[in-house]
């Protein structure tokens, strides 16, 4: 049994000393370690906290205390997760491993891990909550911890858990999703709630008073009344766990709050989110060269359809495109051939393909898997260096506009197509659209936060009657969409506040009913891990024009459009290969090559274009290896950017000192992304075993099929394939790599196929 404590700091250095810290290390049982998180705003502060904490060190050399930053949202929240993501690093097994949490102003009767551990262990628990005494005003009360856990005394009011009588297993804690950081206050009721749905939580009161909760009036605290702090978790609670509320429930939440912390639910009119249409200056007229990667007919003929219909667009002068055969059966491209249309179609065929391999220098190392299909890398580069050369012996000037495959195009995309001279006209080499619907990114990135959707909407679903209308709560979706960019997404590195609020399901229509909304949901869950969202579809909410909205970037994804030839005919798709297969992200180093060696103009715009999900054939099992490649190519392009970012002019040939800065920078990101991942797995386990106590899940089938789904692709040895398989690239590899990306773009440069 590990026991790890961990203490949240703002600006209270005198308080870190004389209670929190002074408490623990007078522990008759002392902690394995001591994490000390500071969230100060003021190095003053810091630099205090870090000499306090050295002088306790000095004292008992025995005990391990670290002093650690907070690294995640500002606040209580993300301090106490901070520590988690540190605990984790340290490979700590969460299954044996107990987490006391305490705030800096707070502090532990002498024997509180002592009596806490031995619970532990005598009655195999998973969570203790001790009572405890609350000191206001130099009066002291004793105030009870809960007999048992239960959602409805947690949704009412706090039945008496302050943090710091909490002592709960780790795997327990991440199953519930560790802190909310979107809930500034109330966050520990929260947690309770996310920990009981679990359903198998061994729990028991410790009845003995072994912590003191200071609740001075004569300072600021997370919980004084009209704080801002405050007002706001109350409120994001309510947003998060009202639905679940009988109308009973809700009275006495609202009169409880009102009383205690002065707070009454606000009218809160959230504007509408809707697409303005964009005013649209169109000059000239535009030829557009579309390239993309072809495999199968019924995942490009939708595409090829509204391509088509693109001739009857203002300023769109002609369409020409071209298809790279990637195992493109015959029949498949039968159907290609005999579409209607005015749309030349030139197709790039296996024979063209094999000939370039034979006779061009650069494709000699070029191969086809087991499919018979390239890579994505050495099949978009092959296009690009096609429909480049095409571009160049053009006297049209074309724009070029290569796409995947499993696109298809929205008014917003026309739209931004008809604005593409004003952009080439104000310079711009490259311009990069963006995704809407499904992520670009592999689904088992966002499953996490999809789950944690559908548990709630299943707990509001539940809690209604079976034939009311279900409300569209869209406006309360958008709101956090505004706040979180990354809400589609569990492993974001720009903030985490997202990862636990849920968002809510949107109904098909306006007559769907409640029963219907539930067989929906139910029966869809299964399309997430094919990467269909349920609930957080990308939306492009940007309103203004693509000059407006350009911006630098080298994020590219599968849409992207080019004004200058030489971006194409002079950069490949450069990959890393590891141990037989490809990493991913080559499309972002084709563009950081056009950027900083090319020194071309490269921007990020606002063209959305509406990107599908794939079958629910496609995901029986999780890709190990797959997963792999996205992790180690999204970590070497993270290592890499960060360090452009800070030699803007860097032209791509480096010192052996700058290869040392972006490999720690690469394995940076790579710890964190693991960390991160490892956080998500057990998430995701915690939301199967909540989906399996639901009353629900007995009687429905649909139910059975997900928790079978998941607890056979997030298992602890999948996540441990995973790691090991993602720490095989060596700074020799990737040194190797950085340092041929001149050298091999060059020689790209001089290939000639047309």
């Amino acid at each position: 049994m590990n026991i790890i404590v961990v203490i949240a700091t703002k600006n209270r250095p005198e308080l870190l000393k004389q209670r929190s810290l002074r408490s623990v290390y007078a522990q008759i049982n002392s902690p394995d370690q001591i994490i000390v998180v500071d969230d100060s705003d003021n190095k003053k502060s810091k630099d205090e906290n870090v000499a306090i904490i050295e002088g306790f060190k000095n004292e008992n050399k025995k005990i391990d205390t670290e002093h650690i930053l907070n690294q995640r949202t500002k606040g209580a929240a993300g301090s106490w997760n901070s520590a988690i993501d540190y605990i984790l690093l340290q490979k700590q097994v969460p299954e044996k491993t107990f987490i006391a949490i305490l705030d800096d102003d707070d502090e532990w009767l002498p024997d509180y891990l002592k009596l806490s551990s031995e619970c532990i262990q005598k009655y195999l628990l998973d969570m203790i909550a001790c009572d405890f005494y609350r000191i206001e005003d130099k009066q002291k009360y004793h105030c009870t911890a809960p007999t048992k856990l239960s959602v409805n005394d947690f949704l009412i009011g706090n039945p008496g858990i302050q943090g710091a009588n909490i002592f709960v297993r780790l795997s327990c804690f991440m199953e519930a999703g560790c802190f909310d950081e979107n809930i500034q206050s109330s966050t520990d009721r929260d947690l309770c709630i996310r920990i009981t749905d679990l359903g198998y939580v061994k729990y028991k009161r410790l009845a003995t008073p072994l912590m003191k909760h200071y609740a001075d009036s004569d300072r600021i605290r997370m919980s004084s009344p009209n704080t801002d702090t405050k007002k706001a978790g109350l409120h994001n609670f309510w947003l998060k766990h009202s639905k679940r509320m009988s109308d009973d429930q809700k009275q006495k939440y609202l009169d409880r709050v009102k009383t205690l912390f002065k707070w009454e639910l606000p009218v809160v009119n959230i504007p509408k989110q809707e697409r303005k249409q964009k005013r649209i200056d169109i000059e000239g007229s535009i030829l557009l060269y579309v390239g993309i990667i072809c495999s199968e007919y019924k995942v490009i003929s939708p595409l090829l359809t509204q391509l088509e219909e693109l001739h009857n667009t203002k300023g769109i002068n002609n369409i020409c495109i071209f298809l790279l055969e990637n195992n493109l059966s015959t029949i498949d491209k039968e159907k290609i051939v005999n579409l209607p249309g005015k749309s030349k179609i030139t197709f790039i065929t296996k024979e063209m393909q094999d000939r370039w391999i034979d006779s061009v220098d650069y494709f000699r190392n070029f191969s086809r898997n087991k499919k018979q299909m390239f890579g994505i890398a050495q099949a978009r580069t092959i296009l690009q260096k096609y429909v480049g050369q095409a571009m160049k012996l053009s006297p049209d000037c074309p724009i070029v506009w290569i796409l995947d495959e499993d696109m298809q195009i929205t008014e917003e995309t026309i739209c931004g197509i008809q604005e593409l001279p004003q952009l080439k006209k104000s310079g711009v080499d490259i311009a990069i659209g963006k995704y809407e619907f499904s992520s670009p990114n592999p689904p088992v990135n966002g499953i996490r936060v999809q789950l944690v959707d559908f548990l709630y909407n299943l707990n509001w679903f539940l809690n209604q009657k079976s034939s009311e209308t279900l409300p569209d709560l869209s406006d309360e979706n958008n709101e956090l969409i505004n706040k979180y960019t990354d809400y589609y997404y569990d492993l974001s590195r720009k903030h985490f506040g997202h990862l636990e609020h849920p968002f809510w399901y949107k109904p098909k229509s306006d007559k769907e009913t409640v029963s219907d909304s539930i067989e929906h949901l139910c029966k869809d869950a299964i399309k997430i891990f094919g990467g269909t969202p349920l609930t957080r579809p990308l939306l492009n909410l940007d309103t203004r024009s693509i000059v407006d909205s350009a911006t630098d970037s080298v994020n590219r994804g599968g849409i992207t459009f080019i004004f200058n030839p030489e971006a194409l005919d002079a950069t490949p798709n450069l990959n890393m290969e590891i141990n037989g297969t490809d990493i991913r992200r080559s499309d972002m180093v084709w563009s950081v090559i056009n950027r900083y060696y090319r020194k071309m103009n490269v921007k990020a715009v606002n063209i959305p274009i509406w990107h599908a999900g794939k079958e629910s054939e496609c995901f029986a099992n999780l890709d190990i290896y797959k997963i792999r490649e996205e992790i180690l190519g999204s970590c070497l392009y993270a290592g890499l950017t960060d360090f452009l970012k800070l030699n803007p002019e860097h032209s791509l040939k480096f010192t052996d000192d700058e290869l040392v800065v972006v490999y720690k920078n690469f394995k940076k990101h790579l710890e964190h992304r693991m960390v991160l991942l490892k956080h998500s797995f057990y998430r995701v386990r915690g939301i199967s075993k909540s989906i399996h106590s639901l009353k629900e899940y007995a009687q429905n089938q649909d139910l059975h099929k997900l928790v079978a789904l998941i607890n056979k692709n997030f298992s602890k040895n999948n996540y441990a394939l995973i790691k090991e398989n993602v720490e095989t690239l060596s700074i020799f590899a990737l040194s190797e790599f950085l340092n041929s990306m001149q050298i091999q773009s060059d020689k790209y440069k001089r290939s000639k196929i047309v």
